[in-house]
């Protein structure tokens, strides 16, 4: 006895389908209930799972290292800030005289 297995056809889905399957299963429905409820594979929810949490992490790291170069110059305002504090204005304006 041989049992037949039929392959489906590969089906496209575009993005706004796939962004909708997403957000069901982040308001906590589980994948299998997605699936079944839309007529997919449980293996293309869990593919478009771990590509969104791929560009997210991406997305993590580019803006950490957007605020690192933000507050470099807050970094350095600070420092011209504690300086004039500490010292009078005359000697600020000397530390900070740019040559001409």
């Amino acid at each position: 006895m041989s049992s037949k297995t039929t392959k489906q056809p590969w089906r496209k889905y575009d993005a706004s389908f796939e962004a909708q399957v997403l957000n069901k299963v982040e308001n906590g429905q589980s994948v299998p209930e997605v699936a079944k409820e839309l007529g997919i594979s449980e293996g293309i929810i869990y593919h478009w799972k771990s590509k969104s949490n791929t560009k997210r992490s991406m997305r993590v790291c580019e803006l950490e290292r957007e605020v690192a170069q933000l507050k470099q110059p807050l970094r350095q305002a600070d420092t011209k800030r504690d300086i004039l504090k500490k010292s009078g204005r005359r000697a600020a304006a000397l530390i900070f005289a740019k040559p001409t």
